[in-house]
């Protein structure tokens, strides 16, 4: 019998920033939610309350590590992503008027 018990729950969808990008290592992914929050502030979006690591590789690796950091936000928005000199056009959560 295991120690903990396994409680699944219905919650309301949560509107969130996302990067997702491969690390050299799992503690990396702090510099990942400094990058996040920077762009958040520099864009005048408030963060709110929620935030996560989501690991997308199928099991534990040493390198190489498949990470996503996300915050939950105030309300949808869009914006037009500039990173290492290069311009991608990207929406990184939907965006409605």
């Amino acid at each position: 019998m295991p120690d903990y018990e396994v409680v699944l729950k219905t919650i309301q969808p949560i509107t969130v920033a996302s990067i997702r990008e491969t690390l050299p290592k799992y503690a990396a992914v702090g510099g990942l939610f400094n990058e996040l929050y920077d762009y958040l502030y520099r864009n005048e979006v408030k963060p709110e309350n929620y935030c996560a690591a989501i690991w997308h590789d199928a099991g534990y690796k040493a390198t190489d590590v498949d990470a996503e950091s996300v915050v939950s936000v105030d309300k949808l928005y869009q914006f037009r992503l500039h990173r290492n000199d290069i311009e991608d056009t990207a929406v990184p959560f939907p965006y409605r008027q």
